[in-house]
């Protein structure tokens, strides 16, 4: 333990004698003090005394500029008791000042979004009567569809079907058979089979959309190669990047609704029940990724189109809709002919929710910052090729041939 030093009797003696001569100080400048008002009071006194009209005198510039300032205050007090009594809650309750300043901002903004939206929509009529009246816009926005959709289903199904065999690769390396259909994998083992450890469920139903997943990113990755020949596959491989997150992402949310596929492997993983924390984060997530997927992606559809004259301000709502709303339509129900009669509701849910990608397309499209896009030069021509479009027709017609009674791989 630390030693304790006590003071000496001397050096206590000399704080004493220190806080007493402290002491002397403090009471001869207070008697100093009172002497000196003492004194300024009776020569006061005696000014009076000699000459009573000195109460009378003028004040000093800086006693009355000290009484004004009392007499404004005391003013103020009053005004602001009255204003007390008129209107306790006002008072109590008093608004910012740059509230008032606020709200008139957010009128303006108010007006000026207004005023955009009504300049927009007469910007549509007019482009309206362009597309009506021109026999070429017309043609030039029936070939963005075609072309956009026949690159749409071509990706979908290059997707969908290494999603389906990296699947069963999977489950044959764990020795559970599946029969390949054109509409679902079917798992021909009774539920309770010794087979289903959950590593392979696990392992089973997310590998194919990690695999999913990795396409996603390595078509992002060849969308930006500069490389003339790879540049006439932009669209192709942009619609291979929305449908690798769609097949991760929207796989997720269509096993939430019907718990099938993918959401096994976070059930088995967590050893959750539905509807728990995680379940719901996840698919939480799994939304917030796709919408904020296709609010990214206006910029690089924009880029992908053959047609500078339609990605023009004027123009562009009718680029949007036929370039990546109606695409989207066409294979949600071209998905849903060639799966009939035996539909599979989760495929039909994972056409479903790249909606939640190209929707958000729709407020983004006509931003300020695309608005000289079409002058920048970074758009390429590109010619119309009937060739994919026969190709893809024949791959779906194929797909659904051969595989109408499935393929068994024990």
């Amino acid at each position: 333990m630390p030693r304790r030093y006590r003071d000496t009797k001397e050096a206590r003696l000399r704080s004493e004698e220190e806080r007493l001569r402290q002491r002397r100080k403090e009471k001869a400048y207070r008697r100093h003090v009172k002497s000196r008002n003492r004194k300024k009071a009776w020569e006061k006194f005696v000014e009076y005394i000699v000459n009573p009209a000195t109460i009378f005198a003028p004040e000093s510039e800086d006693a009355a500029r000290a009484r004004k300032i009392r007499s404004r205050i005391r003013k103020e007090k009053m005004l602001k008791f009255a204003d007390f009594l008129r209107n306790p809650f006002k008072v109590i309750f008093k608004p910012h000042p740059l509230r008032a300043e606020r709200k008139r901002i957010m009128y303006l903004e108010k007006v000026r979004h207004r005023e955009e939206r009504q300049l927009a929509k007469d910007e549509t009529k007019l482009a309206w009567k362009d597309v009506r009246s021109s026999g070429e816009l017309r043609k030039s926005i029936f070939r963005e569809f075609v072309q956009s959709a026949a690159w749409y289903l071509f990706a979908a199904l290059i997707i969908y079907v290494i999603y389906q065999a990296v699947t069963i690769a999977v489950a044959n390396a764990y020795d559970i058979p599946v029969i390949w259909r054109y509409s679902r994998l079917v798992f021909p083992l009774y539920t309770w089979s010794p087979l289903y450890t959950r590593q392979a469920l696990v392992v089973i139903f997310a590998s194919g959309p990690a695999v999913s997943l990795l396409l996603a990113l390595f078509s992002l990755r060849m969308f930006f190669v500069k490389n003339k020949s790879k540049s006439r596959l932009n669209l192709f491989f942009l619609w291979m990047f929305i449908h690798g997150i769609n097949m991760f992402f929207g796989a997720y949310i269509a096993g939430i609704i019907t718990r099938t596929e993918f959401v096994y492997a976070s059930e088995w993983l967590f050893l959750s029940n539905p509807g728990d924390v995680e379940e719901i984060i996840f698919g939480i997530l799994s939304i917030a990724a796709l919408v904020l997927t296709g609010r990214q992606s206006v910029l690089l559809f924009l880029l992908s189109s053959g047609s500078i004259s339609l990605i023009r301000p004027r123009y562009r709502l009718f680029f949007v809709v036929s370039f990546i709303i109606l695409p989207w339509i066409a294979g949600i129900i071209l998905f849903f002919v060639i799966t009939l009669p035996n539909y599979y509701v989760p495929l039909i849910l994972k056409t479903l929710t790249p909606g939640l990608v190209v929707l958000p397309t729709l407020i983004r499209y006509n931003s300020i910052e695309y608005e000289t896009l079409h002058e920048s030069g970074l758009i390429r021509r590109r010619s119309f090729r009937w060739g994919v479009i026969i190709f893809v027709i024949a791959l779906l017609f194929f797909y659904r041939l051969i595989l109408n009674w499935g393929i068994t791989f024990e």
